[in-house]
């Protein structure tokens, strides 16, 4: 038996969002760590989008899985039944392609995340240790009659360890039925504070996020309409993709913000979010690990974020403003923070602060190899 398992983390995803570059992130530092003991095993359309975004991916510890189904037209999680299941041809492919990979590189422990949970766990590959890392906390996945939460209680079962991005999660995993010894959760999550960094100020606010309705775009968009006429100066981005971008587009038109907003997808926003001033997040259910969310207080912005979840544990009132899910007071929080640069500065700089003690990667890869050489060992 090794001391130091050989270990593989299994990303598999249509675009990079938030979790992508975090993991992308996560990788590029734990090889520094474990030099020559871990393997990123990622799809050939997100790996394009990563290195797109800067990552350093173009390197021996990476393993590219290249064939997708000609059945699969998945664009994104919003996809009906009839694509979703020619998706799931290219993700079996996809597991008899990691099965090798695990079997060349005589891989001991696996990571898995988002679309690649259910079909390791649901076809388990002999000879390796499994660990779920999940990341999301929408509650049909845990409300134990949705078809997607009883396909995760079944997945979960052969997975020799659940890692839970947070609390909720956890909880939600615990009422699946998964043992309390079997589930564990960073004290933080961590973001990436070497690409998301301070730089000059500009009249700049920021919105990053998929456009999904539970992200809140439409009433990010209805915010810059009412903020406009009393903040002629600032310039907004609302960046993101997913199903909504055709309607954020149509109505950014209509309501004639074309000068003052920007509607796109940028696979890596940093130079952006590094020089806006004020960044929003509008989550439905919680954003106290919104990557979204660290990313602008890892780039010193004033945060305004909806008072929803445990973000009040994130956001605390020397870093931001909470605010309900109404654009009134969106847009009122943000005309204060305007109106108020020194203190928005102020905000920026504890946010960044506290981004560094409780969110630094070096911290969260102290938990993350320590539950792979825990898994490892107890199997």
């Amino acid at each position: 038996m090794s001391d130091r398992p050989r270990t593989a983390t299994v990303l598999i995803g249509i675009g990079a969002s938030g979790t992508e570059r975090r993991m992308a992130c996560v990788f590029e530092h734990l090889i520094r760590r474990r030099p020559g003991r871990h393997r990123l095993i990622v799809n050939r359309g997100l790996y394009d989008v990563l290195v797109s975004a800067g990552f350093d991916l173009q390197r021996p510890e990476v393993r590219v899985l290249e064939r997708r189904s000609l059945l699969d037209r998945k664009r994104g999680s919003h996809s009906g039944w009839l694509v979703n299941c020619g998706r799931l041809a290219t993700l079996l492919h996809y597991r008899r392609e990691i099965t090798r990979i695990c079997r060349r590189d005589e891989i001991d422990v696996i990571q898995a995340l988002l679309e690649m949970v259910p079909v390791l766990g649901l076809w388990p590959i002999p000879g390796v240790v499994q660990i779920a890392s999940l990341v999301s906390h929408l509650p049909k996945y845990y409300d134990g009659r949705s078809l997607s939460s009883r396909i995760l209680r079944a997945a979960l079962k052969n997975y020799s360890h659940v890692d839970a991005l947070f609390e909720p999660i956890a909880a939600g995993v615990a009422v699946l039925g998964i043992p309390a010894h079997r589930i564990s959760q960073p004290a933080w999550n961590c973001v990436d504070h070497f690409r998301f960094h301070p730089e000059p100020k500009e009249d700049i606010v920021t919105f990053t996020g998929r456009a999904y309705a539970f992200k809140n775009p439409e009433l990010m968009l209805e915010t810059v309409a009412r903020i406009r006429a009393r903040a002629s100066g600032f310039r907004f981005y609302l960046l993101g993709r997913g199903p909504m971008m055709n309607r954020l587009e149509r109505l950014a038109r209509r309501a004639g913000l074309e000068q003052c907003l920007q509607v796109d997808y940028l696979p890596d926003p940093s130079p952006v979010v590094n020089r806006s001033r004020i960044h929003v997040c509008l989550e439905e259910f919680d954003n106290a690990t919104n990557q979204s969310l660290l990313e602008g207080m890892a780039s010193a912005c004033a945060i305004v974020a909806s008072n929803v979840g445990l973000t009040e544990r994130v956001v605390t009132p020397d870093v931001g403003i909470l605010v309900p899910l109404h654009p009134d007071a969106v847009a009122e929080a943000v005309l204060g923070l305007i109106a108020r640069p020194d203190a928005a500065s102020a905000m920026g700089r504890a946010a960044r602060e506290k981004v560094l003690r409780n969110h630094n990667i070096d911290r969260y890869l102290d938990y993350l190899t320590g539950i792979f050489e825990a898994a490892y060992f107890v199997r």
